[in-house]
């Protein structure tokens, strides 16, 4: 007898946007676009922080959360004659480039 990989995988269908496993659970999927990193003042960080512990405390019993962050490479380009003639906005623009 031939076994298959759709046995051994753990998803039984993808039926109203969830996830329905083989063992009767269901995933419910979400999205959350986080803000960059140190682009907040000590009051947004305390803010976002204070919600995401309110969040984690609603789910209900049996719940999993899992949080997946991505890091991607950018490198920036200054633009010295759109940077202003402050001096600094010159520097931060010679700065970061």
């Amino acid at each position: 007898m031939e076994t298959t990989l759709q046995q051994y995988l753990p998803i039984l269908e993808i039926s109203d946007d969830l996830i329905v496993s083989r063992m009767g659970d269901y995933t419910l999927a979400y999205e959350i676009i986080k803000p960059e990193l140190f682009s907040l003042s000590n009051t947004q960080f305390e803010a976002g922080h204070h919600a995401w512990v309110k969040a984690i405390g609603l789910l209900p019993d049996r719940s999993v959360l899992h949080i997946q962050d991505w890091y991607t490479t950018a490198c920036y380009q200054a633009n010295f004659e759109q940077s202003g003639n402050s001096f600094l906005s010159r520097h931060s623009a010679r700065f970061f480039h």
